[in-house]
């Protein structure tokens, strides 16, 4: 692969394991469809995930002509904060404990993750080729920041007396830190323990020096959204998410003897 073949889409393995095709993904500011379909032809690729900024969405009219079936899986949007000018509220619930999440905690986050995200949907349930139990993708996916393989991520478990309601994953680089993923069980939402989250993991990077927090989520999660904008964050991008089923080593129609 060439070194400019390599700056269009990255091989994502963990999606390809979990789909069983291979599968490519990465953002891009201009859509080429000679570029494209010239990438996809030498990748084999069967499925590309790609983010455009909404304000490229004329771009789609170029990828249609690449004659790829595309779907536009789902809409994305970032909220950040400036935590060198903001200042995080003080935690509402006065009795929540914030324990740092390791291996040994596997167990208590999958429950979590199961309880919580029943019913979720996410760009993976625009396509019908990735129709996968989202709840398994879910827990594949907080473990990569509990796990401390990464130096990167880091996670945390939300206790309240000797019960575990609710977890945090977050990620960090140069002076920007981001706040991933977020479960809190249905039975404890309304009491404020997200936005608790929220305000104890701005107030965690901002000691750690860092500039910016950010975090995001589907454009239609209006509830989360509510919070951010109480809590000082404010919108900053939004991207479109697209498939390509390019479909290049494997058929979507099974094989007849």
């Amino acid at each position: 692969m060439s070194d400019k073949s390599k700056a269009l889409l990255n091989f994502s393995e963990v999606e390809s394991k979990r789909f069983g095709l291979k599968v490519y993904r990465g953002s891009i500011e201009d859509i080429k469809p000679s570029a494209i379909v010239d990438f996809t032809l030498q990748e084999g690729i069967d499925v590309a995930i790609i983010r455009i900024p909404t304000e490229k969405n004329y771009c789609l009219e170029k990828l249609a002509r690449t004659g790829l079936p595309y779907i536009v899986a789902d809409a994305l949007v970032y909220y950040q904060v400036d935590l060198d000018s903001y200042q995080p509220n003080e935690l509402k619930n006065k009795d929540l404990e914030f324990v740092e999440a390791n291996l040994e905690h596997k167990e208590i986050i999958d429950k979590i993750v199961a309880e919580t995200f029943i019913g979720y949907k996410n760009h993976y349930s625009s396509n019908s080729l990735l129709d996968i139990d989202l709840i398994e993708a879910y827990k594949e996916w907080a473990q990569g920041y509990y796990s401390n393989k990464e130096k990167d991520k880091c996670a945390w478990l939300v206790r309240r007396k000797e019960h575990y309601i609710g977890f945090a994953t977050c990620a960090f680089s140069g002076d920007v830190s981001e706040g991933v993923l977020y479960g809190i069980l249905p039975g404890e939402s309304g009491g404020g323990v997200y936005t608790d989250l929220i305000r104890f993991t701005q107030q965690f990077f901002k000691n750690k020096g860092y500039s910016i927090f950010k975090t995001s989520t589907q454009i239609n999660n209006y509830a989360v959204q509510k919070v951010w904008s109480r809590e000082g964050l404010f919108l900053k991008q939004s991207f479109l998410t697209i498939h390509i089923n390019s479909l290049m080593s494997v058929s979507c129609i099974k094989k007849r003897l």
